[in-house]
Order: structure tokens, then C-alpha cells, then sequence
């Protein structure tokens, strides 16, 4: 048992030392994602993932953001959070749309659903972001898509996108 301990630890180091994170998605959020994603975000679009804390650049993300938006021919059509308030604010909002909320609903437990908004409220986060539709769109049809990413500061990178798009 000793042993076992001694090479999973040396493991850990000599994996963090070439690059790899030993961030591990908690179970529970993995599951959760997965339920909203496959049943409420439309054509699994979300992600969740893993990343390297000490390289996060919150400028880098937001930039990467509106270049994948101006990619789908959305650029113009797209506003974004201003801070991690916002960005929660416009999720919460989004949440109540009534087709997220029946759907969430449907899906999610009540102590579930409250994990979900925890997961954005978390003061303990390191960013959170969200890209919209903005009101004056011209193309509503192709760009009304609501995009919420979460970094906390595990590590994890929880993506969801709701998408009303044809």
C-alpha cells in the first residue's frame, strides 16, 4: 500500500513537471454537464474540460470568443460579458428563457439546478464569461446562441451553450 502511494505521488509530480494538469473534473459536475448539454443546450455544443491555471489570460479567451462568433458569421451580431458579474447576470437571466427553464425542469433535480447557478456564482471562480445575441441582431436566425463559459480555479472549464439556432 506504502508503495502504491509512493509511485501514484511520483507520478503526479513527474506528470505536472512535463505539462499535464492532475486537475481531476469532479464527478458531479461532469454529470450535471452532461445532463443540461445533451438535453437543454441543443446539439451538445458545450465542454468541459481542464486547464492550466498559471497560462489562463482572460483577454486570450474573450478574444478567442469573438473570433469563433465572427467565424460563423456572427461577429456583428454578438455582445459579451463586461466582468464576471455580468456574466452571471446574463446567465441567470438566460436560465428563466422559458424552453432552459422547462426543460431544466425536466432534467434537473431542485438541489441539482441549485448546484448549476452555484457553479456561476462562485466567488471563488477566476473567470466567468458569457457571449450573447445582441438585440439588434440581423441575423437572428443563425447567431441566437447563448454561450456561458466557467474557469474555476481547480483548473476545470465548464462550457454551455443554448442554442436556438436553425
Amino acid at each position: 500500500m506504502k508503495k502504491n502511494m509512493m509511485l501514484a505521488a511520483l507520478a503526479a509530480v513527474t506528470l505536472s513537471s512535463v505539462g499535464f494538469s492532475a486537475t481531476q473534473i469532479p464527478d458531479w459536475l461532469q454529470e450535471l454537464h452532461t445532463v443540461i448539454d445533451s438535453n437543454c443546450g441543443g446539439n451538445d455544443n458545450g465542454s468541459i474540460s481542464t486547464y492550466d491555471v498559471k497560462k489562463f489570460n482572460a483577454t486570450a479567451v474573450l478574444n478567442s470568443l469573438k473570433k469563433a462568433d465572427k467565424r460563423k458569421g456572427c461577429g456583428s451580431d454578438r455582445v459579451y460579458s463586461t466582468s464576471r458579474e455580468d456574466a452571471v447576470r446574463r446567465f441567470k437571466r438566460e436560465i428563466q428563457h422559458q424552453a432552459i427553464k422547462e426543460c431544466l425542469g425536466e432534467y434537473v433535480s431542485k438541489a441539482d439546478y441549485r448546484e448549476f447557478v452555484a457553479l456561476f456564482e462562485n466567488p471563488q471562480n477566476l473567470a466567468v464569461f458569457a457571449g450573447n445575441i445582441s438585440e439588434d441582431s440581423k441575423n437572428p436566425e443563425g447567431c441566437s446562441y447563448y454561450q456561458y463559459l466557467v474557469y474555476r480555479k481547480d483548473g476545470v472549464r465548464v462550457e454551455f451553450v443554448f442554442d436556438y439556432t436553425d
